[in-house]
């Protein structure tokens, strides 16, 4: 966790990652072709069922249209999931900008921290320390979080 503090490189890489990448992108391309054709096969049927006389055929024609209906709802409601999907992505690469911005006031200013303020920095990295016998292998654990939430960006420190 030291190592992220002191170096928030390791967060800028991943930042980059996520902006230059979207792993979305494919799906989102097949749910827009799939939407683009369901439709334009739904406007042909409509524009067929105009000229159709039997109503029987009409009949079949209408349960294709309304099934083709359901399909565009459906494929709508995913392309929707799949652009919060996007926006969530690119909110945490900018989340992580921002913890490596905070990284970086913390370790400018981490000699400077008193007793106090490091217990509260420990506490918004979710430090944890356990320590096991000395027989034990390995002697202790130490893991760590970093919350991706704003909470902890906009502290000063």
């Amino acid at each position: 966790m030291s190592e992220i503090i002191m170096q928030p490189s390791v967060i800028r890489a991943e930042v980059e990652r996520r902006r230059e990448s979207d792993p979305n992108a494919a799906n989102r391309a097949a749910i827009e072709r799939s939407l683009q054709e369901t439709i334009r096969r739904q406007t042909n049927l409509i524009r067929r069922l105009a000229g159709i006389d039997d109503e029987d055929a009409a009949a079949l024609v209408t349960a294709e249209i309304n099934s083709l209906a359901i399909q565009k709802q459906q494929l709508q409601e995913e392309q929707l999931a799949v652009e919060r999907q996007q926006a969530d992505w690119f909110a945490t690469a900018d989340q992580l900008a921002k913890i490596e911005e905070w990284c970086f006031r913390v370790a400018t200013n981490l000699p400077a921290l008193d007793y106090e303020q490091r217990r509260a920095l420990l506490e918004a990295l979710n430090v944890a320390v356990r320590l096991y016998h000395s027989d034990h292998q390995p002697r202790y654990e130490i893991t760590a979080s970093i919350p991706i939430d704003v909470g902890i960006v906009s502290t000063t420190t």
